[in-house]
C-alpha cells in the first residue's frame, strides 16, 4: 500500500486516470512515482507503442536496483487484470512483487536512532600506581623542593615494580614484599647505554644494611604519600593495603657523628682560602645550612637585634637566627660599609658561591689541615648544634636556631650530648614526693 504522503501526492493523478496519462510525454525513460522508500511504480510511454507499460522498481540491500515488467496499461482498451492492468491492478501487482523480494530489498522505512538523553559512559581505565605516581610528582614539582631526587626514587623504585598494578588490587602482603625487596635486592652501582645496569653484591655490613633500611623507609614514605593522595581524591575506596605496612626500626640510629674540636676548627680556618674562611665561620657561628648562607644578603643582618634572617630554604620557612656575641661581631665586620642588597658571601672573583665550589674548598682545606674524614658543609652545622647542646642550651632552642619546627631531629642526634641539662632540670624543678 502507498504511504500517506504518496496518496496525497498530486502526481499520482497523472497515473490514476486514463485521460491524465495521455498528457504524459512520450519518452524512452520510465516515469517513477514512489510508493514507499526504495519502492516505486513506473509508467513507460514510448512513441512507437500504442499504449504504456507498468513497471515495478525496488532498491536492494547491496545498492543495486531490480525492476519487473507488470503488464500493459489500459490506455486504449479495457483492463483484463492479467496482461492489461489499470492503475489499481498495477499497484497491487507491484505490492505482491515487493513482498516476494523483501528478503533482498532495502528497508522500506528509515529507522531513526535517537541518542539517549544520558549516553552510556565508558568506565575509565583502572587507576594504577604509575598514574598516581605521575600525579604526585606533578604536585610535588609545584609545591615542594627536591623534585629531581623524588622523581628518580619514584621512577626507579616505585613505578618500575608497581606501576601497572591498579590501586584496587594492592594488598598488604604485596606492598610488604616490595618493601623488603628494597633491602635484599642487589644495589645498582652503574648504568651504561651499552650494557645497561650493573649490580653489586648485597651488603652484609650492619652499617651498610642500616643505611639501606633508612633509604627503604624514605621510599616507603613516598609510596604512602602517593597512595594517600589518591585515597583522599577518591581514586581508591580504602587505605587498608598500605596503612599497616611499618618502616624498619632503628634505621635512623646511626653512630654519633663527631663534631669539630677547637684545634681542628683553628687548623681548618688557617688552611682555607680567605673567601672560604668567611663562609666556614658563618656556618660555625650561625648553624645555617650552606645553601641558606649562599643566598643571604647584607640586609639580612640586624645589628640591633643581633639576628640574621634566613630565607625560605630547604624547609621553605622564613625564620631568624639569634647570634652569640662572637657571631654578632663576625657578621658586623662582614657587613660593614656594604650595600644591603649585596650577597653577604662572595667568592674571591666576586661571583656567588655554589655548593660544588664550597665543597671543593672544604676538601682542600681538610687535606691541608690533615683532618680526616674531610669536613663537609653539613658538619659545620652539626658542630654548631653539638657545641650548643654540650653548653646546656635547651634542645627546643637549638631546634629553633636550626629552623626545625619540632625537636624530633634534635632529640635524635644531640640529646646524648646534653645529659647535664636533664639532670639540672630534675634537680631544680622536681618536687619532693615522700616529704
Amino acid at each position: 500500500m502507498m504511504d500517506e504522503n504518496s496518496v496525497n501526492d498530486p502526481r499520482w493523478t497523472r497515473l490514476i486516470n486514463r485521460g491524465a496519462r495521455e498528457t504524459i510525454y512520450h519518452r524512452k525513460d520510465v516515469y517513477y512515482w514512489r510508493v514507499r522508500k526504495c519502492r516505486a511504480l513506473g509508467y513507460q510511454k514510448k512513441l512507437t507503442a500504442p499504449r504504456g507499460r507498468w513497471t515495478a522498481y525496488i532498491l536492494l540491500k547491496n545498492g543495486k536496483a531490480r525492476t519487473k515488467a507488470l503488464g500493459m496499461a489500459d490506455d486504449d482498451c479495457k483492463a483484463d487484470g492479467v496482461k492489461i492492468l489499470d492503475f489499481n491492478q498495477a499497484l497491487a501487482a507491484a505490492e505482491t512483487w515487493f513482498a516476494a523480494n523483501e528478503a533482498d530489498a532495502a528497508p522500506d522505512r528509515k529507522v531513526h536512532e535517537y541518542p539517549e538523553v544520558y549516553p552510556e559512559v565508558k568506565p575509565p581505565p583502572p587507576y594504577t600506581v604509575g598514574t598516581a605516581a605521575k600525579h604526585y610528582v606533578e604536585w610535588h614539582r609545584l609545591h615542594r623542593r627536591g623534585i629531581y631526587a623524588v622523581y628518580s626514587a619514584v621512577r626507579r623504585h616505585i613505578v618500575e615494580p608497581l606501576g601497572d598494578i591498579p590501586l584496587s588490587e594492592l594488598t598488604p602482603s604485596l606492598i610488604q614484599s616490595w618493601f623488603e625487596n628494597l633491602v635484599t635486592t642487589p644495589p645498582i652501582i652503574g648504568t651504561s647505554r651499552y650494557t645497561g645496569r650493573t649490580f653489586g653484591p648485597v651488603p652484609t655490613d650492619p652499617e651498610k644494611l642500616r643505611k639501606r633500611k633508612r633509604t627503604a623507609n624514605g621510599i616507603l614514605r613516598h609510596l604512602k604519600s602517593i597512595l594517600n593522595r589518591a585515597y583522599e581524591y577518591g581514586f581508591v575506596d580504602s587505605n587498608w593495603a598500605w596503612a599497616n605496612v611499618r618502616p624498619f626500626k632503628n634505621a635512623n640510629r646511626k653512630p654519633p657523628e663527631a663534631c669539630l674540636e677547637k684545634q681542628q676548627i683553628v687548623a681548618l680556618l688557617q688552611s682555607a682560602r680567605e673567601d672560604a674562611r668567611d663562609l666556614i665561620s658563618g656556618g660555625l657561628l650561625s648553624g645555617c645550612r650552606a645553601g641558606d648562607l649562599m643566598k643571604m644578603r647584607v640586609g639580612d643582618y640586624y645589628g640591633e637585634l643581633k639576628r640574621v634572617r634566613v630565607h625560605a630554604g630547604k624547609t621553605q620557612n622564613l625564620f631568624h637566627v639569634a647570634l652569640s656575641v662572637e657571631g654578632d661581631k663576625f657578621f658586623k665586620r662582614l657587613t660593614n660599609g656594604r650595600s644591603s642588597k649585596e650577597l653577604m658571601f662572595l667568592r674571591e672573583n666576586g661571583r656567588p658561591w655554589s655548593y660544588y665550589h664550597f665543597r671543593v674548598q672544604l676538601t682542600k682545606a681538610s687535606e691541608k689541615a690533615n683532618i680526616k674524614p674531610e669536613v663537609t658543609p653539613h658538619k659545620l652545622r652539626h658542630t654548631f648544634a653539638s657545641k650548643a647542646a654540650m653548653a646546656g642550651i635547651p634542645l627546643k632552642v637549638i631546634a629553633s636556631q636550626l629552623g626545625h619546627k619540632t625537636t624530633v631531629m634534635v632529640d635524635r642526634y644531640y640529646a646524648h650530648l646534653s645529659p647535664d641539662y636533664v639532670d639540672k632540670e630534675i634537680e631544680e624543678k622536681m618536687p619532693d614526693i615522700l616529704s
